[in-house]
């Protein structure tokens, strides 16, 4: 029950409370508002009193107040200062308007309890129409006033609901949606800041807004934020399911930047979540009665899962305008061409479908399907299949032939369905492929089956498919030919039938190997149907069904190949080799000949100039010997490099190797026999005889030694040569590492030991250089590699038989030559110069050139000399007189000596040339002839020899 009291009050003198304001209303009953508490600053006259204290309808209440007034301060006090001091301005204008009025009026105010009261004014009025006193009755309005309260707040959050309400219909997209939602929260529900960010993660914010918050106080909290400072406002939002109430903002904001944006107000802060997910938070600032009403609470709440429902429903939205959007353009990018046709009219295409058939949407909307076949029995071909089969299974599927608006025509695979079962009259979906190629494919492929099956029929290796147990399921013509069987007779067999020697070969093992790998090989023996054993390389592969693919070559040919390859790559190392070994001995050769020059030359002057008796000359002599044995080495050098000079010349062998068995005689020793066995009508080889004599004697030698090797030799030595015609048809021989096709007609020179013989590691090297089968110290190494490289030079060949303990046989073929045949002795030496003359004597090493040019002045020659071709063409142009002869180095820097010499002959055309070099290499035509006409001196040479070329150079 409201509480309530009456309050008398005694009026001495009414015009007191009149004063001078006047105070009207406006109808028969006035009632002040509630909030009439501000001081006005009007005196309230003493004359108006409280004449007794309140009369209570309720005895056990104590009092009207939270905290009682005493009986002593009410009566007989001003009632403005201690009662109605709230109201004190509004008291003074209701008691005057009653006064004035002479009626009722009622006041509402609240009191600084906390209590609001309503008052009713009653005047007491005489006989006269004066008001003697006020009769005050009040009433205890705080419960009404908390309720009022209380609805506007509701009131307030409904309206505020529903604007935000309006907000998620209105915009769909997120950053309009929550700018709207912050302003809607200020504005219609009177907050005074508000605050929404949406995240990604714990910190990782995607959109924010908010309102009634400075932009740069906002800026510095949500960096913050950002960086991963969260507030303790939104920490406990994250773990808590309801919104987080901040009271006391000055002590737990105290870091936050927005603790100033909420004055002395209540903090609220929510996580925006729907169906578990985060999708941001929530803050904003609200009067402190929020705080202890629950029914606030459940509406603040509503608002926040709206809001985090909205959010929710906009990326369901969102996701499924996505899905719409990505459906379309699968259905605009798919290769397939879909249509939807009602009734066979076409109501839609994909772009697919446009491309498929040329097509524009105003030119198919609309039409009948009819347009897109290429003739009407194909139209109504696919129609009754269609329906046939999409009355049996609602759907159908057939390859049909279409035409393009072009006229150009192509197959396609068709497939029909619904496009809703439910409600037919949604039509059919369609879908084409574009066939052509696969048709076209197919056709090929069935073609290429075709000639593949020619090509395994008629492949040379034999192809076959066995099963599981071995038995033929199919073989080509060629499995045929290697077993010796028909097909008719290998489709009875198994494959034990041809290889059951080898059988543990291609047994379980193998076969569980093929399962395993899915392929695998093997070299086995087949028996051929005559009992002969045909070597194969077979090689199996897992197939489909059980079976096995065998491909069978024969490894006959190639295993003799193989070994025809081996002995042929053994054959081009050693050459590789002994052609690297010539270069090298060539190479030292010519520079070591330079320098036997001087030495034999000097050396062969000191000894002229010495007297018989003198005590040096033997010293001197014995460095002459040494040079020219030297000399010899290196002749047998260049022998073996093929850099050796020769005058070939056509002779008979017979006649040479008889003038040589005296001196061969003397080269083997008594104690072995020579024999000579020369063939009939020999014919005529192109060949220097000093090289065929140089041939027999290191074969000679080596035979002697072999002799001279075998121990406690019965009936002693013998060496035989004999002579003869051959004719080779295309015939292979193999000389030291060199695979010959020896063709023609050549003269053989055979030269038999009955030695000891070797071996064939000693064989497959004795042409090689420095190699000895002597023991160290007694031969150079050098004597059959002079063979080789003479017999090389002369395109002939070598082949050689050895037995150890037995002997050996050498035999030399030399190609058989046409012509006159010449005389093979030498030409005598000239025993003196028939003249002189001016020599122009060019040499680019100094010691040469210096006994070049003393032993020719010696012979009363006029000589002019130059270091390289340079300076001799400069010493040509400066000397005035004739030059008779230039004696030039072949190899030289910058200007070889055969450039030298045409350069000279262009100026000076009646002079000579006279070659010298080491080896011939840069001046010999072709195998080591010189070009006819030019005079060569090997190095090293003597005073004497080059005296004797010089005199025959220019006697030319």
């Amino acid at each position: 029950m409201p509480r309530c009291g009456t309050l008398a009050l005694r009026m001495s003198d009414s015009r007191d409370w009149l004063g001078s304001r006047d105070t009207t209303a406006a109808g028969g009953q006035a009632v002040f508002p509630p909030n009439a508490g501000a001081r006005s600053g009007c005196p309230v006259h003493a004359a108006g009193r409280f004449d007794r204290i309140a009369r209570y309808e309720q005895p056990a209440d104590s009092s009207l107040l939270a905290q009682p007034i005493p009986a002593q301060r009410i009566e007989g006090t001003e009632p403005a200062p201690a009662f109605f001091e709230p109201a004190s301005e509004t008291w003074d204008d209701a008691v005057r308007w009653v006064l004035s009025h002479k009626q009722s009026c009622r006041l509402d105010f609240e009191h600084p309890t906390g209590v609001w009261l309503d008052a009713l004014l009653i005047p007491e009025v005489d006989a006269q129409g004066n008001v003697r006193s006020v009769t005050v009755s009040t009433h205890d309005i705080t419960e009404r006033r908390r309720a009022e309260r209380k609805l506007r707040r509701l009131n307030a959050v409904l309206d505020t609901i529903r604007a935000v309400h309006r907000v998620m219909v209105k915009e769909k997209q997120r950053r309009p949606l929550i700018e709207g939602i912050c302003e809607a929260l200020i504005r219609q529900g009177g907050l005074q800041g508000a605050w929404l960010v949406l995240v990604g993660g714990p910190t990782d914010t995607l959109e924010s807004a908010h309102e009634g918050i400075a932009e740069e106080t906002f800026g510095a909290w949500l960096a913050q934020f950002q960086r991963g400072q969260l507030p303790r406002c939104v920490q406990q939002a994250r773990t808590q399911a309801a919104s987080v109430f901040t009271v006391n903002t000055a002590d737990m904001c105290r870091d936050c930047p927005l603790a100033g944006t909420s004055g002395h107000s209540v903090a609220l802060t929510a996580a925006l979540r729907h169906e578990g997910r985060l999708f941001g938070y929530l803050g904003t600032s609200l009067p402190a009665q929020y705080i202890d009403d629950s029914d606030d609470h459940t509406l603040l709440g509503t608002i926040v899962d709206d809001i985090g429902f909205s959010l929710y429903a906009l990326e369901a939205v969102d996701a499924l305008r996505e899905q719409k959007e990505l459906m379309a353009r699968i259905l605009s990018a798919a290769s397939v061409g879909l249509a939807q046709a009602v009734d066979r009219k076409i109501v839609w295409a994909n772009e697919a479908m446009e491309r498929l058939f040329r097509l524009r949407p105003d030119e198919y909307q609309g039409q009948d399907t009819r347009m897109l076949y290429c003739s009407q029995q194909e139209y109504e071909r696919v129609g009754r299949i269609v329906y046939e089969q999409i009355a049996a299974h609602q759907c159908a599927q057939l390859d049909a032939e279409f035409v393009r608006s072009n006229g150009e025509r192509f197959s396609g695979h068709v497939r029909m369905n619904f496009l809703d079962p439910a409600d037919r009259s949604k039509g059919i979906l369609t879908s084409i492929l574009d066939i052509t190629d696969r048709k076209r494919a197919e056709e090929a492929l069935r073609a290429s089956e075709e000639k593949y099956r020619a090509y395994v029929e008629n492949a040379p290796e034999g192809i076959f498919v066995i099963d599981e147990a071995g038995r033929y399921r199919d073989v080509n013509q060629a499995a045929c030919r290697l077993t010796g069987y028909s097909r008719d007779e290998l489709l009875g067999m198994s494959i034990w039938d041809v290889v059951p020697a080898d059988r543990p070969r291609v047994g379980p093992t193998f076969f569980e190997e093929l399962k395993a790998a899915g392929t695998g090989q093997r070299d086995i023996v087949i028996l051929h149907k005559t009992g002969a054993r045909v070597p194969v390389a077979l090689q199996a592969t897992v197939v489909s069904g059980g079976h096995y693919l065998g491909l069978c070559s024969d490894l006959t040919e190639r295993r003799r190949a193989a070994e025809e390859r081996a002995r042929l790559e053994e054959q081009l190392r050693q050459s590789q080799k002994l052609e690297a070994i010539g270069r090298l001995a060539g190479g030292v050769a010519h520079d070591f000949n330079n320098l036997l020059t001087g030495i034999n030359g000097y050396a062969e002057m000191i000894l002229e100039s010495l007297a018989p008796d003198d005590p040096l000359r033997s010293d001197v002599r014995e460095i002459y010997d040494a040079g020219r044995r030297a000399a010899a080495l290196t002749d047998q050098l260049l022998a073996f490099s093929r850099k050796q000079v020769a005058s070939p010349k056509v002779v008979e062998v017979n006649p040479v190797i008889e003038q040589s068995q005296r001196m061969l005689r003397r080269l083997i020793g008594e104690d072995i026999e020579l024999a000579f066995s020369p063939g009939a009508e020999l014919g005529p080889v192109l060949i220097d005889p000093v090289q065929l004599d140089q041939v027999l004697v290191n074969l000679a030698v080596n035979a002697r030694d072999a002799i001279n090797a075998r121990d406690a030799m019965v009936g002693g030595g013998r060496l035989v040569i004999s002579t003869a015609n051959v004719a080779l048809d295309h015939e292979r021989i193999v000389m030291d590492g060199d695979a010959i096709d020896a063709h023609g007609r050549y003269v053989e020179v055979a030269v038999a030991d009955n030695g000891c013989g070797m071996d064939q590691q000693t064989v497959d090297r004795i042409f090689e250089p420095f190699f000895s089968s002597r023991k160290s110290g007694r031969g150079t190494g050098l004597g059959l590699a002079t063979v080789y490289g003479i017999v090389r030079q002369n395109r002939g060949f070598i082949r050689v038989e050895s037995v150890p303990g037995e002997g050996t046989t050498f035999r030399v073929y030399f190609p058989r030559a046409a012509g006159q045949v010449s005389d093979p002795l030498p030409t005598p030496a000239v025993a003196s110069l028939p003249c002189q003359g001016t020599i122009l004597v060019v040499e680019d090493d100094p010691m040469v050139r210096r006994l070049a040019v003393r032993v020719l002045r010696e012979q009363d020659h006029r000589v002019l000399e130059a270091e390289n071709g340079r300076e001799a063409l400069r010493a040509c142009e400066a000397y005035a007189g004739d030059i008779d002869l230039v004696v030039t180095d072949v190899v030289m820097p910058e200007m070889n000596g055969r450039q030298l010499f045409e350069a000279l002959r262009a100026r000076r055309p009646a002079i000579q040339v006279l070659y010298m070099s080491g080896h011939a290499e840069h001046i010999i035509a072709h195998q080591g002839v010189l070009d006819s006409g030019e005079a060569f001196l090997q190095k090293p040479f003597s005073a004497e020899e080059l005296s004797r070329k010089v005199g025959q150079a220019l006697a030319h």
